[in-house]
């Protein structure tokens, strides 16, 4: 790496960590001025307050902002080498615009590589403090799942009512296992709640059938309600049932190959979940037919397209600053602020139709980058001339 290499990389990276130092302050004092009420009438300690809520919160909101604080620290130094005549006098000298990219790219490859190891590896472990803070001191509302119906395994099939992620309590619960085609187990029960030391399940007011003999002549018919819950499950017709075993309680501790998460997860579990395990999530409930699967693979695509929006938003920034206008720095960061805030908008739109619009995640959310990636190709092209 030569010396004009190094000298715009060290340009590069330290005009990017001193713009990331002030918009942290920004972020941290802004937010601070909203929620100083909770945490005066909470009275958490200040330790925690700052070391394990806004620690990770002021890191996670900079991790997402990276592109933009990477697109105006590639503009702010480049305008100023410019109206400095330092660009002028690397083309004089013989430099082309693509080499003189070079040390730009290697800085923004740096900063890539930061923010797919933030994302994916090291915000996710250390989320979960941040956000039970957030539930014990800012009342942030728990999600509930309601009316939930899955399908586990090829032969189970369980549904709620109403389902408190966080509490581990539920209603109106019904549980199938099916054989061949007809049930062979049923079990409903009015409200459950999960043991997470026992690891089992309490139920209230439960009932219980196992079907121990059917015809082989099966045939399924539409889906028909149950009473219980109103939901609605696949039955067998033209099936005779020779024995029927029915018990009742009023309580029961039970173990069942059913986990809490199965019957649903915190929307910001997503934020715990490191890249393995956001796969291997995605991956299982998939095969159940999960209509979450949506959400998780948006986000899994998210922690990916953001990461790498960073080198197209350099591609951009070079050439729009390379050069002397007449408007000055000025103008030059204005319209950079303006082709990034309708890049993130063109984002925000892309995760909208992905998990709402039935557009396949992965098109939604990097369609942004390829158009801007592409526009970023051809500013260089031009300015090359």
């Amino acid at each position: 790496m030569k010396t004009i290499d190094r000298y715009i990389l060290r340009k590069f990276l330290s005009t990017y960590f001193f713009i990331v130092l002030i918009l942290s302050f920004v972020i941290f004092i802004f937010d601070l001025s909203e929620k100083i009420d909770n945490i005066l009438e909470q009275k958490p300690s200040w330790a925690d307050v700052l070391g394990v809520y806004y620690a990770n919160f002021v890191l996670g909101l900079i991790n997402l902002l990276a592109s933009l604080q990477v697109f105006i620290a590639v503009v702010f130094f480049t305008s100023k080498m410019a109206n400095q005549s330092e660009i002028i006098a690397l083309y004089s000298s013989g430099m082309s615009t693509w080499r003189l990219l070079r040390p730009y790219l290697v800085g923004a490859t740096i900063i890539t590589i930061l923010s797919l190891l933030l994302s994916n590896w090291i915000i996710p472990a250390t989320s979960e403090k941040k956000l039970n803070f957030e539930y014990t001191y800012f009342k942030v509302p728990k999600p509930l799942k309601q009316n939930m119906h899955k399908q586990l395994t090829e032969n189970l099939f369980v549904s709620t009512n109403y389902w408190d992620i966080n509490t581990k309590t539920g209603t109106q619960l019904v549980w199938e296992e099916v054989k061949n085609g007809s049930v062979v187990y049923r079990l409903k029960a009015y409200t459950i709640n999960y043991d997470s030391l026992k690891r089992t399940w309490k139920l209230h007011n439960y009932e219980e059938r196992r079907f121990l003999t059917q015809s082989k002549e099966t045939k399924n018919t539409p889906l028909v309600a149950d009473s219980l819950t109103d939901s609605m499950f696949w039955i067998a017709d033209k099936t005779t049932i020779d024995k029927e075993i029915y018990t009742e309680g009023k309580e029961k501790d039970t173990m069942l190959p059913l986990l809490p998460t199965d019957l649903g997860r915190n929307i910001f579990d997503i934020d715990k979940m490191g890249w393995l395990e956001l796969n291997k999530y995605i991956a299982t409930e998939s095969k159940r037919g999960s209509d979450e699967v949506q959400l998780f693979v948006t986000e899994q695509q998210k922690r990916l397209a953001n990461p790498f929006a960073i080198l197209i938003m350099t591609l951009i920034a070079v050439p729009i600053s390379s050069k002397k206008v007449r408007g000055g720095m000025g103008f030059t960061l204005g319209l950079g602020l303006a082709i990034c805030f309708l890049y993130v908008m063109c984002m925000q739109i892309g995760s909208v139709f992905a998990l709402n619009g039935g557009v396949n995640p992965v098109v939604a959310i990097w369609m942004p980058n390829l158009v801007f990636g592409t526009i970023g190709v051809f500013l260089l092209y031009k300015n090359r001339k």
